[in-house]
């Protein structure tokens, strides 16, 4: 009896052995729908020291580039660049250079000049209460 229990049981470790290697039969893919999103890569600068963000969607974007104007409002210079490393300005590279009173300006222009391949760098005057925007490709 002893006997036949190990053989039983032998029989059964390798009939499992067996359909464990089997190679799986999908005849009905299941299909996934899944949010596609576009994200961005973000290099930025403050003050000298440089990060890198990732923004999913346009209300990070939004949320970004208002916290870069509040540290530009608080004295900080400000520098972004789109997933590139943010590099010092040389005389060689196309310079454009934009100002403003207006913080929803600034953030559109900025955000345009990004969107181009420029890095901008934002600084902000206390005393006139101008922001200056410089783009450099």
């Amino acid at each position: 009896m002893n006997k036949k229990t190990r053989t039983v049981a032998f029989f059964i470790i390798l009939c499992m052995a067996a359909v464990s290697c089997q190679k799986e039969n999908i005849s009905n893919p299941i299909s996934i729908n899944a949010e596609i999103t576009s994200s961005q890569n973000v290099s930025y600068m403050i003050d000298g020291t440089t990060y890198q963000i990732i923004l999913h969607n346009q209300a990070e974007w939004d949320a970004f580039i208002q916290r870069m104007l509040a540290l530009a409002r608080n004295g900080h210079s400000i520098v972004l660049s789109n997933g590139e490393s943010v590099a010092t300005v040389s005389s060689t590279k196309e310079i454009v250079t934009f100002t403003t009173d207006d913080e929803n300006e600034a953030n559109a222009w900025a955000t345009e000049m990004i969107k181009d391949g420029y890095s901008v760098t934002i600084t902000f005057d206390k005393k006139t209460g101008i922001y200056t925007c410089v783009a450099v490709k």
